[in-house]
């Protein structure tokens, strides 16, 4: 998932400009609509988790990011239809962070902090390859339109492997942190 989300948020200066015709002061403008949308993503992450479980929030929010993201090339006029997608990607991006950190603190509790800093370890690499994948794509494509399609690619094999997680978890026996349900 990482890695497709920084396929296209390492080039998303150039999308702007490029794809959907941002002037430089638009571009500074929608990086804060960005930024605030990803504050609000992750209190919407937050609350999401308490009301209606990892498994749900973490299926809900893959497949809103790789929609929005598959739909962001082909709605890019007007442009603010194209920033409306960058911003339910940016939310959904977002809301995926509570959700599951919480799901790998659900799955063990007793080695949570070594659970949560090899994940991180792994959300920096994903972050390193996306941007070398959106980097071969701008070299060989002379464009930064496909970069969302791409991201949507990754987003979708993250679902698979998220779907994967959720039917062969294991149980944990700690009161208070019983694992969701499946949707």
């Amino acid at each position: 998932m990482n890695t497709g989300n920084s396929v296209l948020l390492t080039y998303v200066a150039p999308f702007l400009q490029q794809v959907l015709h941002f002037a430089v002061s638009g571009v500074g403008f929608m990086m804060l609509a960005l930024g605030v949308s990803g504050i609000v993503g992750s209190r919407l992450g937050g609350y999401g988790v308490d009301r209606w479980g990892t498994v749900r929030l973490l299926t809900g929010s893959l497949l809103a990011l790789a929609v929005s993201l598959a739909m962001l090339p082909l709605t890019v006029s007007p442009a603010v239809v194209g920033a409306a997608w960058m911003v339910v990607w940016m939310v959904s991006l977002f809301m995926y962070a509570p959700a599951l950190q919480t799901y790998f603190i659900q799955q063990a509790p007793a080695s949570s902090n070594a659970v949560l800093s090899v994940n991180l370890s792994v959300i920096h690499l994903g972050i390193a390859l996306g941007a070398g994948i959106g980097g071969v794509v701008v070299d060989k494509a002379s464009t930064v339109l496909y970069h969302p399609w791409i991201a949507s690619g990754l987003a979708l094999l993250g679902l698979v492997a998220a779907l994967y997680s959720f039917a062969s978890r294991k149980r944990p026996a700690v009161s208070g942190l019983k694992p969701e349900s499946s949707p």
